[in-house]
């Protein structure tokens, strides 16, 4: 006698495994007190059924029908019915899809490898668990319908590493260099809502955090900032100030000089510039994407991307290692370092060397390194001997 399992194989029968799988019923419901007699006398009942009623092929379902059948026969009911539920589950777990074990394990927490493969992630929030799902449901097409089986195959023996299966379904960028001057300029669209250009240093700030996680809900990977793409707005800022100061010495019939105008407006143009880098900082920490996570961010940190506002970018690049020296508060009270923006220091000629006009940042960036491993530094000289030009890019990789 041979039995057809559900693969099509051919096995030989065996009455070992049918009293095996007998024995362990009458062990859960204990409705025998000779388990091993009665598993033998249902085994033996059965194989003489199979027997009177097949010729030399039987299949494995009708195995188990008959099983159930005798079970019942000879009054075991609980013993039966044990079977008949460990069947369902064993053919639950045959016909399970390859995704169903992966994405429960994503809702009851326990599918640990994908949970930690980004550490940007937290793994327990709906909207996270919404973005890894859809990652795993990417994984499965990808490997399935999109990439050759001979490169999946390599890709699971570790041979090589297909990278950011979990977005390879759509058609998505990644790794961006946001052009913040061109949409400052020229305004953007977010939510079907016009933009125009900002009107201050602060609403500058704020756009940009905006635009960061929009990118970062369309996208995937890092993206990359300029501060100097800001720098044209601590002028304006500047210049909205002054005219705010005249008009109030004016409203309060006070004269004052040109020379008092200036120190009021530079005192409250360094309070715009501390509240518009505090504005930035905290709003990426605490915005999410869709996906779930802060926008994965850096900040190009190099006074000579725009020229026309070198003392601007200054200003603003000084502030942003000064935050970054005193931390921001963790949900315990704690300074901690924040998670992003990544800060990218350009060393340049003009603040390298202590004779170098900006000098001083590079003093302040490197007490910020000692404090907070960060930030990473680029070497504009490298990078141009390497490119022919300089240019904000994604981290420290790039030169």
């Amino acid at each position: 006698m041979f039995v057809i399992k559900r693969d099509g194989k051919i096995e030989y029968f065996n009455i070992e495994k049918i009293e095996i799988a007998i024995r362990k019923a009458l062990v859960e419901t204990k409705e025998s007190k000779d388990i091993t007699k009665v598993s033998k006398l249902i085994s033996l009942s059965v194989q003489e059924e199979i027997k009177n009623e097949f010729d030399e092929y039987i299949e494995i379902e009708k195995i188990q029908d008959i099983v159930e059948f005798k079970l019942m026969e000879q009054g075991y009911k609980n013993t039966a019915k044990a079977y008949i539920l460990y069947r369902a589950e064993r053919n639950r777990i045959r016909n399970q899809h390859p995704l169903d074990e992966s994405i429960l394990g994503l809702l009851n927490l326990t599918n640990e490898e994908v949970m930690s493969e980004n550490s940007n992630k937290n793994a327990t929030l709906v909207s996270t668990q919404r973005d890894l799902i859809a990652g795993e449901i990417s994984k499965y097409i990808a490997k399935t319908k999109m990439i050759p089986e001979d490169i999946v195959a390599a890709h699971e023996r570790g041979v090589i590493h297909i990278h950011d299966l979990d977005y390879y379904a759509q058609n998505l960028t990644n790794c961006e260099l946001v052009p913040l001057n061109d949409i400052f300029e020229k305004g953007t669209v977010i939510n079907k809502k016009l933009i125009r250009t900002p009107k201050s240093l602060r609403t500058a700030s704020t756009l940009a955090t905006q635009i960061a996680t929009k990118i970062s809900s369309y996208t995937y990977g890092g993206q990359t900032m300029s501060i100097s793409h800001l720098a044209p707005y601590v002028k304006v800022s500047e210049n909205k100030i002054r005219k705010e100061v005249k008009e109030e010495m004016k409203l309060i019939n006070k004269s004052i000089s040109d020379k008092e105008v200036e120190k009021i407006v530079e005192i409250r143009l360094k309070k715009e510039i501390k509240d518009s880098i505090q504005t930035f900082n905290y709003q990426l920490s605490t915005m999410n994407s869709t996906n779930g996570q802060s926008p994965f961010l850096s900040l190009a940190l190099y006074i000579n991307e725009n020229p026309k506002y070198k003392k601007e970018t200054a200003m603003l690049i000084e502030e942003v290692l000064n935050q970054r020296i005193e931390g921001m508060e963790n949900e315990f009270g704690v300074k901690a370092t924040p998670t992003f923006p990544k800060l990218l220091f350009f060393l340049d000629e003009d603040n390298m060397y202590p004779n170098s006009e900006y000098y001083y940042l590079k003093q302040l960036a490197i007490k910020c390194t000692s404090l907070r491993m960060n930030p990473d530094y680029i070497s504009a000289k490298i990078m141009k001997k390497l490119y022919g030009f300089i240019f904000p890019c994604i981290n420290k990789t790039c030169a």
